[in-house]
């Protein structure tokens, strides 16, 4: 796999990851009021943050494939991968934000296990798997049509496969003097 591919591949998994872990909290919690509670006692905080993390995850992505970030793989492997990603950091993120906000591991651990926690993770790991789904196709979808433009291109800018060549200047100069004096000219107004 390409640089430009595992950097697309994560990409794509961080997106993904942001849209299921807001999915999942929405599913477990289904009253805003208290799904704002949770989401302060647990430390997510940092998903105000959401739009400017996923502006700059589509930035990286654009850039990622107008430099080569696309090519052949499976879907399947396109969707382990992304799917693997997702999943593994899911889990790091409950954790550690947990952490981050003055739990202990012990506390995280029961927190995890039991009340709310076993529904949450079964939503999580649901959605990220549903979003990772979606996330590879599109992702597919992308390349696709990177490849095409891609494709355009290279036949605009193929050179002529004529042997006379048409320079700017002389062109350009028949045009502006010689090119005024052709064509039909109206009767003298006088």
């Amino acid at each position: 796999m390409s640089g430009y591919r595992r950097v697309a591949a994560v990409a794509w998994a961080l997106i993904g990851l942001l849209l299921g872990h807001t999915l999942a909290y929405a599913a477990t919690f289904r009253d805003p009021q208290v799904l704002l509670h949770v989401l302060e006692d647990t430390g997510h905080n940092w998903l105000s943050l959401t739009p400017v993390f996923v502006a700059l995850l589509v930035a990286l992505l654009v850039a990622t494939s107008a430099r080569g970030g696309t090519g052949a793989t499976s879907m399947r492997r396109r969707y382990v991968t992304i799917a693997a990603l997702q999943l593994s950091a899911y889990i790091a993120v409950e954790v550690l934000e947990r952490l981050a906000h003055g739990s202990s591991l012990g506390d995280v651990a029961a927190g995890l296990t039991s009340g709310y926690g076993p529904t949450l993770l079964a939503f999580g790991v649901a959605a990220q798997l549903l979003v990772a789904a979606g996330t590879a196709l599109l992702s597919r979808m992308v390349e696709r049509v990177v490849a095409r433009l891609r494709a355009v291109n290279a036949r605009r800018v193929a050179p002529a496969s004529n042997s006379k060549r048409i320079t700017s200047q002389p062109v350009l100069l028949r045009t502006l003097f010689g090119g005024l004096s052709q064509g039909v000219r109206a009767p003298p107004l006088s």
